[in-house]
């Protein structure tokens, strides 16, 4: 620490090193950077890493997967092959079901065909030629031209458009070919073909291919030298590829992200590609950058090249490329962060050492520090303020001087050696004046303290001005509990003086009013500190107070207050400063007190302080005031409303009378539909008295009918405001009268226009009402007969037939105006071809007289928007208007007759049925019964009538059975499933029911409905199916479905029991002859007697089976080959 005023610059001065934290900052950027680099490059060198295991655990796998499909390739033509060799003659059928046996489209794939070419010799050309031309008429060997021997494409499989491309094809004439087929033949392996264009794809081109030869060699025979095998060879097994369609194949097993290029290498500095999965070269991605690897796969006498190269997707997918770049930037961004941070913190610690100098000069607290000799070190200019210190000087005298007159400081300044944080209150004697002070005193360091000074001057005056506006709330509150406990205006303000001195800090409070001419202020009441009574208190004022001219007189003129806040400085009040010095008081304040908004008195207050009344003591006296006032208006109101009161009382009284002795009914009710008033006229209606009407409801005097019509007129009037006029019937309940009144109610409002009430004048109309009601019975009756008669009525002329009148329900029901119908006639309703009809009716009814009834039956009619309905008419005669005329009633059936129409119809549907149909009663006898049931079953109507069908029956189902059927109806309301039935010749056959259930509204089961049908013939047509699914149609030989299912069993009870198994093969030499010369007829009798023949000459346990055409299989478990060859 410092140790004069001058040493606490010196930490000041290391601001002047401006460049400390730059220079920092760049040293700490420089490292950051160096490591940012070096860890980059290092994360590089292990993402290269990572990208180079991949791609050659990648190029293993893609060569694995290659060299398995190759080997896969090579075992289907060493199937093929033995085929070949274990047959006499293979056709094309043959060829194409072994073939398609093999499924080469979905388990082979990239195979383009598979072929065989058989070797000719020139003079067996021709009748090779013809062999061939009985399945293909226009098949040549091509190219053409003779040469010594041919090697043709001979079959061919799958055998579509572009397969057939190489049907003949002689393949001495392809070189490349040729050199494969060669190896192929001296080794007796596999060989492939360098790349070349398949004959299938002349339309195409860059489509690089290759084929796969095995040779086929000569029954009976096993060459081992180069000279055996090219003695022997007899074909090869022919298998081209697309190179595309090989790799497309292997789709999952190649990584499709990696760039792979195939070439044939098996010609020295002479590589050709095969594929390439896109257009960049692998010489031009070793250029770019990409990372490479190498396999070489040597199969079928060829090498092909698998070069590999990584993509930009895979080495992104291997590794993120741009990770390098993301943890460069973080680092950098922390190497950045860390530098800005160094410069901030050493740049932060000296604007500190600048903010600490700049707050030790403008704090508003004085801050001294002193050594442990109370030597004063440096002190702030607020500390220099308070001790008036000059603001520049730079010595300081001993602390002690100042603090010499008080004990309790002088013991402290020596208690805070001992290293003790102490805070005192204390004063000092600035510029003449005593000033309190708060001093906190803390030890520093190396023997030095600070004193923290605060000036407590203004904080004394807050606390003195919250005394002083607590007692004026006080002297407030008071006021306010006499205002609401007082009976006459007389105590209260002699009240309000009292309160204003002994809790308001007053030393006198005066209050005077108004003369009753406005002119002068005449003395009310007073009070004053230590008077006990208002003479004492009286002898203390001033002169002046009352009178026309002075302080309070101008108060009350000006309707406002006047404030003096220093008595006896103001000149306007010179003439009392003698009275105010001999009575101590500092200041006054006269405040007005308003009635009626008119000034009525005037509130006059002196306190012994100056400046005592500031705004906050001035707006609480001026509440004081004001509440005063209100009290005063409030008195006032009350002594109106007595007074009103009473002559309203007067004014009742007169209208009772008049009430009383009117003949109308009068009454009042509140809110609530309770009665206040009923007059003397309603109370002899209800036979009661007034005291026993008061407090009750209409429920006490009407019944509840009554009651509902009544409540619902009040609440017009109660809740909306409404003026009601009404008649209201009521039944009187102790008399059971029903009297008819004519009411008016009006609703009742206060002052305010709010609804308090109403008031009702009910006459009585009851003999009126009996003669309106007895005319309107009268009509009434003919309406209901009539006009109000939902059935369409009218009534017509029956010399013209014109309509006299129609009813509502008449012009509803036709569509037609009542205006229309009377220039209608009735035939104008009727279609033409009931017409002759009609006029006989018409015709008949004339002739029965005038009171003649006619049901005349069900009739079409016409509606005006030409549709027709049916109706059912019923007539009677009657003289109308004068005339004779009959009255129509006529009811619509149109619903009735669709109904009877749909009945019919479902009847001949019943009937017509090819189905079985039943119906049952809710317990399962039969009700009804379709012709095609009784047709299906032999039973006739008769006798199934009454019995339960089968699937209900207990001769058939068990009890669970039927339960769970019955549950299932009752769950779903509906039934399927086979049953087994009887006919009634005894035969049994399965039938399939349907059953569901009808139910009525209440949702009670009516009926249940049962479809039946017969499944004899499908059963037996299922049975003749799954009879061609494992047998040969022709022999009726179990076929190759049925054997493999066999063979299956058999070789899985071998691997238990290690039984042996034998499985020959029969093939029938130059049977094709016998077909071509004899007819298929005769070739198809021929295999069913040789079926026959041979099923009878294998042992019991054997299986004969039919391959197709002339060849047959025969399968001997528990037997070896040498015991199922020589079987009897």
């Amino acid at each position: 620490m410092v140790k004069t005023g001058r040493h606490l610059t010196l930490i000041s001065k290391l601001i002047q090193h401006r460049f400390l934290p730059t220079v920092f900052a760049m040293i700490v950027l420089a490292v950051g950077l160096l490591i940012s680099v070096v860890l980059s490059q290092q994360i590089r060198a292990q993402q290269n890493e990572q990208i180079t295991a991949a791609l050659e655990f990648s190029a293993d796998s893609t060569l694995k997967n290659i060299q398995s499909l190759l080997e896969t390739y090579t075992v289907v033509m060493h199937g093929v092959q033995g085929y070949f060799r274990g047959s006499e003659y293979i056709d094309f059928d043959e060829f194409a079901e072994y073939v398609g046996s093999l499924q080469v489209e979905d388990k082979l794939p990239g195979v383009q065909a598979i072929n065989l070419a058989i070797k000719i010799r020139d003079q067996d050309k021709h009748e090779h030629h013809d062999e061939i031309r009985y399945w293909f008429p226009d098949y040549n060997i091509h190219p053409e031209g003779r040469r010594e021997s041919y090697v043709p494409i001979v079959r061919t499989e799958p055998l579509n458009e572009e397969n057939l491309k190489v049907l003949g094809l002689d393949l001495l004439t392809v070189p490349t070919a040729w050199h494969a087929m060669q190896r192929a033949r001296d080794t007796g392996t596999v060989a492939i073909t360098a790349p070349l264009s398949l004959v299938q794809d002349d339309q195409l081109q860059d489509l690089p291919a290759f084929v796969m030869y095995l040779p086929i060699y000569d029954k009976g025979t096993d060459p081992q030298t180069i000279e055996e095998r090219q003695a022997a060879i007899v074909g090869w097994v022919d298998v081209p590829f697309r190179m595309l369609d090989l790799v497309s194949s292997l789709v999952g097993e190649i990584d499709p992200m990696i760039d792979l290029e195939i070439y044939d290498i098996s010609t020295p500095n002479v590589p050709l590609l095969m594929y390439d999965s896109d257009e960049l070269n692998y010489r031009d991605r070793v250029n770019a950058g990409y990372f490479q690897t190498q396999r070489v796969l040597a199969f079928g006498g060829r090498e092909w090249a698998l070069h590999s190269s990584s993509t930009k997707a895979f080495e992104q997918r291997i590794v993120n490329r741009n990770l390098v770049l993301i943890i460069f930037a973080i680092s950098l961004l922390l190497t950045i962060t860390l530098a800005w941070l160094v410069w901030l913190l050493i740049t932060q610690k000296q604007q500190a050492e600048v903010w600490f100098e700049k707050l030790f000069q403008q704090i508003a607290e004085g801050i001294v520090v002193i050594d442990n000799k109370h030597q004063i070190v440096e002190m702030n200019p607020a500390a220099r303020q308070i001790f008036s210190v000059h603001e520049k000087a730079q010595s300081f005298p001993m602390l002690n001087q100042w603090f010499r007159h008080d004990a309790a400081m002088m013991t402290a300044l020596n208690d805070v050696r001992k290293g003790i944080p102490i805070t005192i209150e204390t004063s000092v004697a600035s510029n003449g004046t005593m000033l309190p002070l708060n001093v906190q005193m803390q030890p520093l360091d190396d023997g030095y303290y600070f004193l923290t000074i605060v000036d407590l001057t203004e904080q004394k005056e807050k606390t003195r001005r919250i005394e002083r506006l607590t007692h004026i709330y006080q002297a407030l509150s008071e006021t306010n509990q006499a205002i609401v406990r007082m009976d006459d205006t007389r105590e209260l303000l002699p009240l309000v003086c009292r309160c204003a001195v002994q809790f308001g800090e007053m030393q006198l409070a005066w209050i005077g009013k108004m003369s009753d001419d406005g002119k002068q202020v005449e003395h009310v009441c007073c009070a004053a500190s230590g008077c006990s009574n208002d003479d004492e208190a009286c002898d203390l004022l001033p002169a002046g107070l009352t009178g026309s001219d002075g302080l309070t007189a101008d108060v009350c003129k000006q309707g406002r207050a006047i404030v003096i806040n220093d008595f006896l400085a103001d000149s306007s009040v010179r003439h009392w400063h003698e009275v105010a010095r001999q009575n101590g008081w500092g200041s006054a304040a006269a405040f007005p007190i308003f009635r009626a908004g008119k000034p009525y008195a005037v509130l006059t207050v002196f306190h012994p302080e100056k400046n005592a009344f500031n705004q906050e003591v001035l707006a609480l006296l001026t509440e004081m005031t004001s509440d005063i006032s209100f009290a005063l208006d409030n008195h006032d109101r009350n002594v109106r409303r007595e007074q009103a009161e009473k002559a309203l009382a007067e004014s009742e009284a007169t209208l009772s009378t008049i009430l009383e002795n009117v003949s109308a009914c009068i009454y009042m009710k509140d809110l609530n539909g309770r009665y206040v008033y009923a007059n003397r006229q309603l109370l002899k209606l209800w036979n009661t008295e007034s005291d026993k009407v008061t407090g009750k409801t209409d429920e006490a005097f009407f019944n509840w009918k009554s009651v509902a019509r009544l409540r619902a007129n009040d609440r017009l009037v109660l809740d909306k405001g409404q003026s009601v006029s009404c008649e209201e019937i009521c039944t009187i309940t102790h008399s059971g009268d029903t009297v008819d009144f004519w009411s008016v109610k009006l609703p009742l409002k206060d002052e305010s226009g709010r609804i308090y009430g109403l008031c009702g004048i009910s006459t009585d109309i009851t003999e009126v009402k009996r003669a309106e009601r007895a005319l309107q019975d009268s009509e009434a009756r003919y309406r209901l007969i009539y006009a109000a008669n939902p059935i369409p009525m009218w009534v017509y002329d029956l010399q013209t037939l014109q309509f006299m009148t129609v009813n509502d329900a008449a012009v509803i029901q036709y569509g037609y105006s009542k205006e229309e119908f009377l220039t209608m006639s009735i035939a104008d309703l009727h279609p033409d071809s009931v017409l002759e009809d009609l006029y006989k009716c018409i015709a008949e009814t004339r002739a029965g007289g005038d009171d003649y009834y006619n049901e005349a039956g069900v009739w079409p009619h016409k509606k005006k928007d030409g549709t027709q309905i049916w109706v059912e008419i019923t007539a009677h005669t009657l003289i109308f208007e004068g005339r004779s005329a009959e009255i129509i009633l006529a009811h619509d059936v149109s619903d009735r007759v669709e109904a009877e129409n749909t009945l019919r119809l479902n009847a001949q549907v019943f009937e017509a049925s090819r189905e079985g149909i039943l119906i049952t009663d809710p317990e399962q006898r039969i009700v009804s019964v379709n012709r095609a049931y009784q047709q299906m079953t032999g039973h006739d109507k008769k006798y199934l009538l009454g019995r339960k069908p089968m699937v209900f029956s207990s001769t058939k189902f068990n009890r669970k059975q039927r339960e769970a059927v019955l549950q299932q109806l009752e769950i779903s309301g509906y039934w399927v499933g086979e049953i087994d039935n009887e006919r009634a010749n005894g035969e049994h056959y399965p039938e399939w029911v349907s059953v569901s259930v009808t139910r009525n509204s209440s949702g009670q089961i009516t009926h249940y409905v049962l479809i039946l049908t017969d499944l004899t013939e499908r059963k037996a047509a299922e049975a003749k199916i799954q009879f061609l699914t494992h047998f040969d149609s022709l022999t009726q030989l179990p076929n190759m479905a049925m054997l493999r299912e066999r063979a299956e069993q058999i070789l899985g009870q071998l691997d238990k029991q290690s039984q042996p198994a034998s499985l020959l093969f029969v093939d029938l030499d130059r049977f094709k002859f016998v077909n071509d010369s004899l007819g298929p007829s005769f070739g198809d009798e021929f295999l069913k007697q040789l079926a026959q023949r041979i099923t009878a000459s294998v042992i019991r346990n054997a299986m004969v089976c039919r391959q197709g055409g002339d060849e047959f299989i025969i399968l001997v478990p528990d037997s070896d080959t040498e015991n199922a060859a020589h079987m009897p």
